[in-house]
C-alpha cells in the first residue's frame, strides 16, 4: 500500500492529480506520536505515575505550613538538693572503642571523674528491644506466652522508682510499656516539630504506598526536605542510601536534651534514655560531621564517630557540674548491644558467629557507672559485668532491699571480692531466622569467670 499511494509509476499514475499528496511535516508528526505511543505502551506505569505527581506537588504546594502533630517535650528539671538518676544507652557502641578512644587521651579521662569503665561487659540479648526492656526488668521471666515483655512492667526498675516518689523520665526505646505516671517522651520527639517527617508521611501516605518509583519518590523527598528544614543534617540524611540513616538525626535531640535541662527544687529523678544517633550507618567523624561513607570507609571511621559520641556524653557531663548536680548525680552510660558482623575486621573475635544470625559483636556493648559523690580518677575494671547487673545495682544503691529480691546479677559499686558471684544470663537464637521475639531464644548461664570467647565454640563470619 505504501508502495502505491507514494510511488505511483509503477501503477501508471503519471497525473498529479491522481495521487496522494502528504506534507513532509504531518509525516514527520504522525512518525513522532507512533514513536511516543510505543513508547508509553511500554512504559505504561511512568506515565500513570507522571499524571499522579503533578497534582500531589500541587496540592502539597498549596498546603500551609504543616504543624507538627506533638509538642515540644516536656523534660523533666533536675533536682537541684535531691537525688538524680541518669541511665543513657547509646545504641549499638562496643565497649572496646569506647575504651580505646578514652584511654588514649588523658584529656578526655579528666572529663570521667569517679567513673568506672567495664571493658567487659555482655548485653543478654542481641537487639534493641529485647535488651533494653530486660535492662529494666532485671532478670529473665519464666513465660510461656508469646508477645513481648512490656507486659510484665511492673517489674520494671522505672516502676520500682516511681513507687518511691522519684520522677521518672523515659525517652526512646526505653518508653516501651512504661505507665502512664513516667513521663514518656517518644524517639524523635525531643525537639518541638519535626517538618521532614510530616512530608514524608504525606508521600507515604500517596504514593510509596501504590507505585514502584521509590528512588523518583525519594529524589521529590530530597526537594521538600532542602525546602521545609532549616537544618544540613536533615539534607544530608535524605541522600543517604542506607534505610534507617534518619537514625543520625536523634543528635540533635541529645543536644536539645543537654541544652534544655534546668535546675529546680523538684524531688528526686530518674530517667531513662536510649539515643539511636550512634547506630550504623557510620557518618559521623571525632567532630560530628557527617560524610557519606562506603562499607570498607565505615568500618575505619568507626573509632571517630565513638570519639564523636564521647564528645557529646562529655556535653551532658559538664552541663550536669556547671549546674551543679554532678555529685549528687548516679550516671549509667552504656549501650545496648554492639555492631553488626558486616561492620567487624576478620580478625577482631566480634566477627565470630554465636548463632547463625547473630556475631558475637552483638553481645559486646560499652557500661560505665559513676555513684553519688565519687570522684576518684576514672578507673577501668575488667571483672566480666553485664548489662543484667544495672538494675540491682540501681535498686540496691537507692531503694529498699525489698524492691530488689525480683532482680538477678551483681551490684557494679560493690567491691570485687565482696559482691555474689551470681552467673550472667546470655539468650542463644534458636534458628537462622532473625526472629526477634524473647521466646525464640534459649536461656544460657554462664559463669563470670568464663568470656563469652572461652564459653563459646566459635567460628569466623
Amino acid at each position: 500500500m505504501v508502495i502505491n499511494l507514494y510511488l505511483p509509476l509503477p501503477v501508471g499514475k503519471l497525473d498529479g492529480v491522481d495521487i496522494l499528496s502528504v506534507s513532509a511535516l504531518n509525516l514527520l508528526l504522525a512518525v513522532a506520536i507512533g514513536l511516543l505511543a510505543c513508547f508509553l505502551h511500554k512504559h505504561k506505569h511512568l506515565i500513570l505515575f507522571l499524571i499522579t505527581i503533578g497534582p500531589l506537588l500541587m496540592a502539597l504546594g498549596s498546603l500551609p505550613k504543616i504543624v507538627s502533630t506533638y509538642e515540644a517535650a516536656k523534660i523533666l528539671a533536675v533536682s537541684q538538693s535531691e537525688k538524680n538518676i541518669f541511665v543513657l544507652s547509646f545504641d549499638a557502641m562496643q565497649a572496646n572503642f569506647i575504651s580505646s578512644v578514652i584511654n588514649n587521651n588523658d584529656e578526655l579521662k579528666k572529663y570521667f571523674q569517679g567513673f568506672r569503665n567495664f571493658t567487659n561487659v555482655d548485653a543478654v540479648a542481641p537487639y534493641t528491644h529485647l535488651s533494653l526492656n530486660l535492662t529494666k526488668l532485671g532478670y529473665l521471666p519464666d513465660t510461656h506466652e508469646k508477645g513481648q515483655l512490656e507486659k510484665h512492667n511492673q517489674d520494671f526498675i522505672t516502676t520500682s522508682f516511681s513507687k518511691n516518689n522519684f520522677e521518672v523520665e523515659t525517652y526512646g526505646y526505653f518508653t516501651l510499656g512504661e505507665k502512664n505516671n513516667t513521663n514518656r517522651i517518644p524517639r524523635f520527639n525531643m525537639l518541638p516539630e519535626d517538618k521532614e517527617s510530616n512530608y514524608y508521611k504525606a508521600l507515604s501516605i500517596s504514593i510509596f504506598r501504590i507505585y514502584p518509583f521509590v528512588q523518583q519518590v525519594k529524589k521529590l523527598r530530597v526537594l521538600l526536605d532542602l525546602n521545609q528544614s532549616n537544618s544540613p543534617l536533615d539534607a544530608f540524611i535524605s541522600r543517604h542510601p542506607h534505610p534507617i540513616a534518619r537514625n543520625k538525626k536523634d543528635i540533635l535531640h541529645f543536644e536539645h536534651f543537654i541544652k534544655s535541662l534546668k535546675v529546680s527544687d523538684t524531688k528526686a529523678t530518674f530517667r531513662m534514655h536510649h539515643y539511636v544517633f550512634t547506630h550504623d550507618p557510620i557518618v559521623f567523624d571525632e567532630n560530628c560531621h557527617f560524610k557519606i561513607l562506603n562499607l570498607r570507609e565505615q568500618k575505619a571511621a568507626i573509632a571517630k564517630e565513638t570519639e564523636c559520641a564521647v564528645n557529646k556524653m562529655i556535653e551532658f557531663l559538664t552541663k550536669l557540674k556547671q549546674l551543679a548536680v554532678y555529685d549528687n548525680s548516679l550516671i549509667v552510660l552504656t549501650s545496648d548491644h554492639g555492631y553488626e558482623c558486616m561492620l567487624q575486621n576478620a580478625s577482631q573475635s566480634g566477627s565470630y558467629k554465636v548463632s547463625p544470625r547473630w556475631c558475637l559483636s552483638r553481645y559486646k556493648p560499652f557500661l560505665m557507672v559513676k555513684d553519688f559523690n565519687a570522684s576518684k580518677p576514672f578507673q577501668n575494671i575488667s571483672w566480666q559485668a553485664s548489662l543484667i547487673d544495672i538494675a540491682i545495682t540501681l535498686c540496691q544503691q537507692n531503694l529498699n532491699p525489698t524492691y530488689c529480691k525480683k532482680h538477678i546479677g551483681n551490684n557494679l559499686f560493690k567491691n570485687i571480692r565482696q559482691v555474689n558471684n551470681n552467673p550472667r544470663p546470655i539468650l542463644i537464637a534458636k534458628g537462622a531466622k532473625d526472629t526477634r521475639s524473647y521466646h525464640f531464644f534459649n536461656k544460657t548461664y554462664i559463669a563470670r569467670e568464663t568470656s563469652l570467647e572461652q564459653f563459646f565454640e566459635l567460628r569466623k563470619n
